[in-house]
């Protein structure tokens, strides 16, 4: 059993497997909570294979950030028009500011500890314009709970096959999501793992993490359908303006 990188596999069935999400929806919803400044330019952290990024039309710069190679090299082919680079959530660099920053899909939740959220939102902060905005999601701990604590998913694609196994763990608030890939080739069958860890974080936290980091927290929503917090959702949206720089 070959160990490898989160989303090195995992990439070759990820749009499939998330092909339940309406990502129009989502920009749609993202797009309106700006409606009154209009942005020109947007910056999409964990930005994946560009789903949600290919629907943001209307604003002539777009770059998208991923730390894994795979998923960029699959955005790159689907989405040749958009600015993709290679790099990390703590410290990832980028020319200029923009008007508005997005990380969406339970992606701060890989982030384990509040240090490394801190970093990222100190450095959102430099890559955001005075007053900019910044929109992300975290998976609720109703979602992980309901929906994924030991709970098994099975995928088939192609010569692909994956079993997903999750654990999650009460009193450290982190959920393991184990990848077992089996994947058929000439010589015969090989086998694959990728480890997945997230974290969850409450609102309260957040909202200390981010005026500690010089924003204000505007709103909180959920599922990308209203700005109005429930305790029911499977990821809770935050809304936040840059007020100073760090």
């Amino acid at each position: 059993m070959n160990s490898l990188k989160t989303y090195q596999l995992f990439s070759e069935v990820y749009d499939s497997i998330m092909e339940h999400i309406d990502f129009s929806q989502w920009a749609n919803f993202i797009l309106k909570a700006c409606e009154k400044e209009k942005p020109l330019s947007i910056l999409d952290l964990g930005c994946g294979t560009g789903s949600l990024l290919s629907k943001m039309i209307s604003i002539p710069r777009r770059v998208g950030i991923d730390q894994s190679q795979e998923m960029l090299k699959i955005a790159k082919k689907l989405h040749p028009g958009i600015d993709f680079r290679k790099g990390n959530l703590q410290d990832f660099k980028v020319e200029g500011q923009f008007d508005l920053v997005i990380c969406t899909h339970d992606t701060l939740n890989y982030l384990l500890s509040e240090f490394d959220l801190e970093d990222h939102l100190k450095s959102v902060n430099r890559a955001l314009k005075q007053d900019g905005i910044y929109i992300f999601d975290l998976s609720s701990e109703y979602n992980l709970t309901k929906n994924f604590d030991n709970q098994t998913i099975h995928h088939e694609e192609g010569d692909l096959s994956l079993i997903w196994e999750n654990h999650y763990d009460r009193k450290t608030k982190e959920i393991t999501s184990r990848l077992s890939f089996k994947k058929e080739t000439e010589s015969g069958s090989e086998f694959f793992t990728e480890v997945h860890v997230q974290k969850y974080y409450s609102n309260l936290q957040m909202e200390a993490l981010l005026k500690k980091t010089g924003f204000d927290l505007l709103k909180i929503g959920n599922d990308y359908k209203k700005w109005t917090a429930t305790p029911n959702c499977s990821l809770i949206n935050f809304l936040a303006r840059k007020k100073t720089s760090v």
